[in-house]
């Protein structure tokens, strides 16, 4: 029986992007370990997460049906 193996952790490039795209640039130069820390649990939890897809609603559309006026 193979043991499972631990989920890699993010891109270091991938991780400074994000951080760029968040306006976390301050928090990226004075926390760097906490921040990678961080988006490790967070790649974790998105792993282990299973069921809905990322794009799927758990409702289904509303349908929007127009209102008469009176004239």
């Amino acid at each position: 029986m193979m043991a499972k193996r631990a989920p890699a952790g993010p891109d270091m490039s991938e991780v400074e992007r994000q951080v760029r795209a968040a306006g976390l640039d301050r928090a990226w130069t004075q926390f760097r370990d906490d921040v990678l820390a961080a988006a490790r649990q967070v790649a974790a939890q998105r792993d282990a997460a299973t069921g809905v897809a990322a794009a799927s609603e758990p409702w289904p559309p509303m349908i929007v049906t127009p209102v008469p006026t009176e004239r």
